[in-house]
């Protein structure tokens, strides 16, 4: 293991930036919603083309097109006309909202109706606790980091991607120094005013920041060798880890808790599970598309080798080769494990490698807090609805039908799930009981 100490000053300026004041823009809404409620109606002539409901259920954000041209409905009020939108955002438990607008070749983000600078092109936009947006942001081929009013330094990059870490009192973000044609992590202040340059490599990719908020990780490549690079915070300064180099490494997750880390990597033709450092031969493989860890250090990986895609549970293969797999879920405990799957034209849900029924189209299979149920998103027959089933795949119930159905949502006690459905123009957040009495 290769480390670097860097700059220890400049890390304690960072992390007591913690102290800023919270925003008192927008308004607290983090109670959930517990009654159906009708969010918002569609004026007519208004074609959907996307829509995003609070994880709360109490608004909505709708992208609809008229004439040509592409309007926002946060609930019923709506924006000026734009040529497109996308990116939208609830900063959560508050009302507060933004997305990404392009009128001509500019863009700009839109954050509560406000308009923002415009620009070339535009990342995603993310909240930060203190009600600020950050997002990456191009202008005459150079790019720069956003966050609220504050612009950061121009940098050369492939639209970078900011990970946001110590509850967003740090900003980090891989930059490419187009001189030397090199890439390095860049671990900056809220206000973008004071940053800390980690080491040069060859390329830069894959940053994720863990849930605990105290490291991130990234795969940097190096002379045809890669690794995973870890970057802890402590009183001791901010320290670059560099794991075991391999021939590649093709993704890197943290545990929800942040207290693990997995990675999928290739040497010398052989391929290898990494879990906190210690090596498990897997099966080869010529993708990987996804991957998650259990706070208890369980991985689940899905790889498609020989055109077909399986599912692995700490490195060993447990479940059949489908056309596609996808949403994959550790349950809390980390005993459990449920991920969809195409089959033929239709789709499945499997949980513990066995396979529910099968519809025309399932999505975004999950847990419930206690971990005993699986909510997930089905259609059948151009209709679609909420199925929760046991963990033995057995469906317990099967929602009412709608024309369109959002993503789930559960209440803080676990005992109510709550999605947004539309119906004709009608936008509503609909809640049911999660087990029935």
């Amino acid at each position: 293991m290769k480390s670097a100490v860097i700059f220890c000053g400049v890390f304690l300026l960072l992390v007591t930036a913690c102290g800023c004041e919270i925003s008192k823009s927008g308004q607290d809404n983090s109670a959930f919603n517990t009654a159906p409620t009708m969010l918002a109606v569609l004026p007519a002539g208004y074609d959907l083309l996307d829509a995003v409901f609070s994880a709360n259920g109490k608004h909505v954000m709708i992208a609809a097109t008229k004439d040509g041209k592409v309007s926002l409905f946060y609930d019923s009020q709506m924006s000026m006309s734009y040529d497109e939108i996308r990116g939208m955002v609830f900063r959560n438990g508050y009302s507060d909202h933004a997305y990404v607008a392009r009128k001509g070749e500019k863009n700009t983000v839109v954050v509560k109706g406000v308009l923002g600078k415009p620009y070339d092109s535009i990342g995603i936009p993310i909240f930060i606790p203190d009600g600020n947006i950050v997002y990456p942001a191009r202008l005459n081929n150079h790019w720069f980091i956003v966050a609220g009013n504050n612009i950061g330094q121009n940098f050369d990059s492939s639209s970078p991607a900011p990970a946001i870490i110590t509850n967003g009192n740090i900003i980090a973000y891989a930059e490419r120094k187009s001189d030397a044609n090199k890439y390095n992590l860049n671990v900056c202040s809220p206000d973008l005013k004071e940053c800390v340059k980690g080491k040069d490599y060859d390329f830069i990719t894959g940053l994720i920041a863990n849930s605990s908020n105290k490291a991130i990780a990234y795969i940097a490549v190096n002379n045809g060798k890669t690794t995973v690079v870890n970057i802890h915070f402590s009183q001791t300064g901010i320290v670059e880890s560099e794991g075991r180099w391999y021939d590649e490494v093709s993704i890197a997750r943290y545990s929800n808790n942040g207290d693990h880390i997995a990675y999928l990597a290739k040497a010398e033709h052989r391929a290898i599970l990494v879990k906190d450092g210690v090596e498990t031969m897997t099966d080869n493989y010529d993708v990987v598309f996804d991957m998650a860890v259990s706070a208890q250090g369980k991985v689940i990986h899905s790889a498609i080798l020989k055109g077909q895609v399986a599912a692995y549970i700490d490195g060993k293969k447990r479940s059949k080769a489908y056309n596609g797999v996808d949403d994959l879920r550790l349950s809390p405990d980390g005993d459990n494990y449920v991920f969809s799957a195409e089959k033929g034209d239709k789709s499945i849900v499997v949980i513990n490698g066995k396979e529910t029924q099968i519809f025309d189209r399932v999505v975004t299979p999950k847990f419930s807090p206690d971990g005993s149920k699986i909510v997930y998103r089905a259609r059948s027959k151009g209709e679609r609805f909420v199925v929760v089933a046991d963990l033995k795949g057995r469906a317990v119930r099967e929602h009412p039908h709608y024309e369109s159905v959002w993503d789930v949502s559960f209440s803080s006690d676990g005992k109510l799930l709550g999605y947004g459905v539309k119906t004709g123009q009608e936008f509503w957040w609909k809640v049911e009981k999660l087990n029935e009495e």
